[in-house]
């Protein structure tokens, strides 16, 4: 992910960073293995967070198992009664196994796709049905952080 779409994914991290208190937010980004760069609690500026994000490299193939294992991980720290993944993602898993095992384990796991229909909506509203979570779609790149705010609203009532 680079130029446009970078931006636009830094801008809905923001929203919701915004939207979620700091205590209950963890961060996880992913391409051959899964990184956390945020974890529960950790207190830290959004623009710091915001460029962390920045500086992470956009190369390697897509392990979603890898970042839901170690989300799973991540949340058995967390202290919140609605503990939550949200996975965004245009379901296109190019390492590791098929990642439903992964999405059964967690307490509740939402998909964010993103991409057009090619991009395997199927495999993501799979994914969150094994997740007991929501399922939403965001077209275009524009659209992610209306997304992301619709279902952080969703998660903090």
């Amino acid at each position: 992910m680079t130029g446009k779409k970078l931006a636009i994914t830094a801008i809905a991290l923001a929203v919701l960073c915004l939207q979620v208190p700091e205590e209950n937010l963890s961060v996880i980004v992913f391409n051959s293995e899964a990184t956390i760069l945020k974890k529960f609690g950790e207190k830290i500026p959004i623009i710091d967070f915001i460029e962390k994000f920045l500086e992470v490299p956009t190369r390697g193939l897509t392990n979603i198992e890898a970042a839901l294992d170690k989300a799973n991980k991540e949340l058995k720290r967390a202290t919140s009664s609605t503990r939550s993944c949200i996975l965004i993602t245009d379901g296109k898993h190019t390492a590791g196994k098929n990642p439903e095992s992964s999405a059964k384990k967690l307490p509740r796991l939402h998909i964010i796709q993103m991409g057009n229909t090619w991009s395997s909506p199927r495999f993501c509203r799979n994914l969150a049905h094994a997740g007991k979570g929501k399922f939403l779609r965001a077209m275009n790149i524009e659209d992610l952080p209306k997304s992301l705010y619709t279902l952080s609203n969703y998660l903090v009532r």
